[in-house]
């Protein structure tokens, strides 16, 4: 990212961040379990499963 604006602009759009947590999360063996984001902060971050 060049900008703080381009930053921004990515990490608020879940339709860009979702589909990147929901491959990690299946890379790491957890497809299929929820994922929730915390709506706070700089970067973002998720929960995976009900945990």
């Amino acid at each position: 990212m060049g900008t703080d604006e381009e930053w921004d602009a990515v990490v608020g759009d879940e339709g860009v961040m979702r589909p990147g947590a929901e491959h990690l999360a299946d890379r790491l063996g957890l497809a299929g379990q929820t994922l929730r984001r915390y709506p706070e902060g700089s970067f973002p971050v998720y929960a995976i499963g009900d945990r």
